[in-house]
């Protein structure tokens, strides 16, 4: 087996809590609010999936949600950014990782919600890359994504390994030679990444 020299890891369900999702997050919301729980899911998940790739701006993003439900903007950022909270286990594991390996960031996320959790935890200090989907202007499963995970470690492919909490996600690491783990919790991680000859103290 080729030896490991870059660990990429998804953002959302490793890097934070695994009970703050965008799903949980869009059914938190319309309770407290009082709103159709499933519609407003629904109008929220689609627009996410426009400003992750950058096909809407962050102010259209939430302009468009809040008034397809008489909302305020500003308030629903605020509280969606608020909701999500990091999984500090996972992210100091992750960057003690560094003192062997490159590291990186390969996530479909929209700019208001890095930009405001890298103002908190400075990522982009830690990792050697970060991959963004509203940068790439694509989002996985599309394989650039990946590809461009491993031009910027400067590594093959099948010298990195991929690590996503979603199986789906696994399969285009895998199509470009990435090696993969699903990711189920904190110590299963460390098990398997023992099992690839990665140290992990």
């Amino acid at each position: 087996m080729t030896m490991i020299k870059g660990l990429v890891f998804d953002f959302g369900g490793i890097l934070t809590d695994p009970s703050t999702r965008l799903g949980a997050f869009c059914l938190d919301y319309a309770s407290k609010q009082g709103l159709d729980s499933q519609a407003f899911r629904t109008t929220f998940l689609q627009g996410w999936s426009e400003a992750r790739v950058g096909d809407i701006s962050m102010d259209a993003f939430w302009q468009n949600v809040a008034s397809e439900f008489s909302q305020s903007p500003s308030r629903l950022r605020s509280e969606f950014l608020n909701y999500f909270k990091i999984n500090e286990q996972a992210f100091n594991f992750i960057k003690s990782l560094r003192k062997r390996y490159k590291i990186a960031i390969l996530t479909n996320i929209i700019k208001d919600l890095f930009d405001y959790l890298d103002e908190k935890y400075f990522f982009t200090k830690y990792f050697n890359s970060i991959v963004l989907s509203y940068k790439m202007r694509t989002a996985k499963p599309d394989t650039a994504m990946y590809k461009e995970a491993v031009k910027e470690l400067g590594l093959l492919a099948d010298e990195c390994l991929y690590v996503d909490d979603m199986k789906e996600n696994l399969t285009p690491a895998q199509k470009i030679g990435m090696h993969t783990i699903h990711f189920k919790d904190l110590n299963s991680l460390k098990t398997e990444l023992m099992m690839f000859g990665i140290k992990t103290v």
